[in-house]
């Protein structure tokens, strides 16, 4: 009876044993691919874009001032530098710093404080502030001011009206709490405190309603309408035009 004891025990033992030395070997296995990484790909693309890639050169995991990447990309502050070059400040995958900003962004960018990417296709998220040509999709800060903006856009202000830029347009949803306004705006804003366009097509409900074209329904406390007679121009709770 001791024997068979000490025989389940020993092959116990040996069990244990060689389960330690393959979660050894295979840990081994893990740092020396990471090391050959660093030695292989942790490289950069301009003297100004120092960054390490776990991965390839622009693809896999990033932490950097990548000019371009496929994957995660974590870094500090975005320095945009050779935005110039054939596909360089493109991003796609997740980026995330303090500060992103690149030509494009194909996926999710968080911007601990701002974003200024230039065009934005997917979700951007910024504590203070979004710049940006056109952004398709979803974006959130307390400030955003674009040029086209595509999609569902909330923020303490959110806006399509920098002179510096042509189209001046919303199309989709936003939602803001001081004011929302475009040159042009096509589906429906809400704003507690003042909406305001040139040109309105869908539904617009704020606490006061300002368009000098309406093609649709204003909601709010008082709603102009420029292109109605006059005597309907200004009207408390409900304007229309078709």
């Amino acid at each position: 009876m001791n024997t068979i004891c000490m025989g389940i025990f020993n092959s116990a033992g040996n069990s244990k044993s060689r389960i330690m030395n393959m979660i050894t070997r295979k840990s081994f296995a893990f740092f020396l691919t990471l090391l050959i990484s660093f030695f292989s790909y942790g490289q950069n693309d301009s003297l100004d874009n120092k960054y390490f890639s776990i991965g390839g050169k622009t693809s896999g995991i990033c932490f950097g001032n990548s000019s371009r990447y496929n994957g995660l990309r974590l870094n500090l502050w975005d320095k945009a530098k050779n935005v110039g070059e054939i596909d360089s400040g493109k991003m796609n995958g997740i980026n995330i710093s303090f500060s992103v900003e690149s030509k494009m962004s194909n996926g999710i960018q968080i911007g601990g404080l701002a974003s200024h990417t230039h065009t934005i296709n997917g979700v951007s998220i910024a504590s203070i502030y979004h710049n940006a040509n056109k952004i398709n999709g979803i974006a959130t800060s307390f400030g955003i001011n674009c040029d086209t903006l595509n999609g569902l856009f909330v923020g303490f202000g959110v806006a399509a009206s920098d002179p510096k830029w042509p189209n001046k347009v919303i199309n989709g949803f936003a939602a803001g709490v001081f004011a929302v306004g475009a040159e042009r705006v096509n589906g429906a804003t809400f704003c507690f405190m003042w909406s305001y366009s040139r040109e309105h097509y869908g539904l617009s409900i704020a606490a006061v309603n300002e368009t000098d074209n309406l093609h649709g329904l204003q909601i709010g406390l008082l709603n102009y309408a420029g292109n109605n007679p006059k005597l309907l121009r200004w009207i408390p709770l409900i304007n229309f035009h078709p």
